[in-house]
């Protein structure tokens, strides 16, 4: 299992259950045993792939409550039929299940964060309650006076908030819900939805496949039964929803895909403009190279080389799509990745380094398909 870093492409989904988990800063949710057909989705994240995604959510008879900071995006959802809330923290407290989709690591830290002490804290005083229950059950069947072992316990090492101010245990403590048939307090639906599960579920397929809900979900985290259980909201935007174990696998197969995409695509555009170098005709050498052994997703569904295909970025000056950037970064994750578990990885570090070079030469806000253009001009300059 990788070691798990938030990529743009975590999604994370979730509701109440009571399984308790909490790991990698992320907020953590459990999934329910009712059906996630047309549920109640809280949606944080609208950018290219995430407005699409959350449309297609909304067209599937969901009701999407959104998040974003760009108020346009937030528009658009509206007139679409979403509601929106105020913040990420908002919909944590009202929706059982959650979907971001964020532009990268440092957003998604952000909004999971944002609720991350309240969590942690919440997941060591139901730690601290079992325990304390635990422990007084025992001493009890043993022969021992609560009260007494709960002074006995608050005088020794065992002692906790939750054994001094909060027992557990009726006619040991006033003021607390123990006293009062456990009324009022803090419910138990309300710590379990604060001790729960995530699943990162990140996508491939671009805005096209956001637009179209043809995605592909890489999921990892919990069990084949919490996947099950989320599958059918992913289903909503998705073609392909695959279970690959652990959490962090589902990163972990985004990367290794991304990776050979970004070789891909590098050997589609060093091929076309060899090609087109050696006076063949785009159109025609791209038709060639997917009747023969070449052919790849790359070279059939995403050319690089404008006007060999419509409704891809290089028909558009490389604009939308998966941008230079992202796979820039995708591309450093499965180096770090492959460093730490000793792969050879000749050819991804190749790529790496290319789109690298690209970014700093200012082709960031490119789609990644803009390396045929970055090749075509080193040509030139040679």
């Amino acid at each position: 299992m990788m070691s798990t870093k938030f990529t743009r492409t975590a999604l994370f989904i979730s509701s109440f259950k009571r399984v308790p988990c909490l790991s990698d800063n992320s907020l953590r949710r459990n999934l329910s045993n009712t059906s996630s057909r047309w549920a109640e989705v809280g949606f944080i994240g609208l950018g290219n792939m995430g407005s699409r995604m959350a449309a297609n959510l909304l067209s599937k008879g969901h009701k999407v409550t959104v998040f974003d900071v760009n108020s346009m995006a937030i528009n658009t959802a509206l007139k679409q039929g979403a509601t929106n809330a105020s913040s990420p923290a908002e919909i944590a407290s009202k929706l059982k299940t959650i979907v971001t989709m964020l532009p990268a690591s440092q957003h998604v830290t952000e909004v999971y964060n944002g609720q991350a002490a309240k969590i942690c804290n919440n997941m060591l005083l139901a730690i601290e309650m079992i325990g304390v229950s635990e422990a007084m059950n025992l001493g009890m069947k043993l022969g021992l006076e609560p009260k007494l072992l709960l002074e006995i316990i608050n005088m020794a090492s065992g002692q906790c908030w939750t054994s001094k101010v909060y027992s557990p245990v009726p006619g040991t403590m006033e003021n607390v819900p123990s006293a009062r048939q456990y009324s009022g307090g803090f419910g138990t639906a309300l710590m379990s939805k604060d001790l729960g599960l995530a699943m990162d579920a990140p996508v491939s397929g671009g805005v096209g496949a956001a637009q179209a809900g043809t995605l592909t979900f890489m999921v990892g985290g919990g069990n084949k039964d919490h996947f099950d259980r989320a599958k059918g909201v992913l289903q909503d935007m998705g073609k392909n929803v695959v279970y690959c174990g652990a959490a962090g696998n589902g990163q972990a197969a985004k990367i290794c895909n991304n990776m050979l995409l970004a070789i891909e695509m590098i050997g589609v555009s060093e091929a076309m403009n060899l090609g087109m170098k050696l006076g063949l005709e785009p159109k025609l050498l791209l038709e060639i190279i997917n009747m023969a052994s070449g052919q790849c997703w790359t070279s059939k569904v995403y050319s690089p080389v404008p006007g060999t295909m419509e409704n891809v970025p290089s028909a558009r000056q490389y604009s939308g799509g998966f941008g230079t950037a992202l796979m820039s970064k995708d591309l450093g994750l499965a180096m770090d990745a492959a460093s730490q578990v000793k792969a050879p990885t000749p050819l991804g570090s190749l790529a790496n380094n290319l789109y690298k070079l690209m970014v700093n030469s200012g082709f960031a806000p490119k789609d990644f398909s803009s390396v045929f253009q970055f090749i075509q001009g080193a040509a030139k300059n040679k």
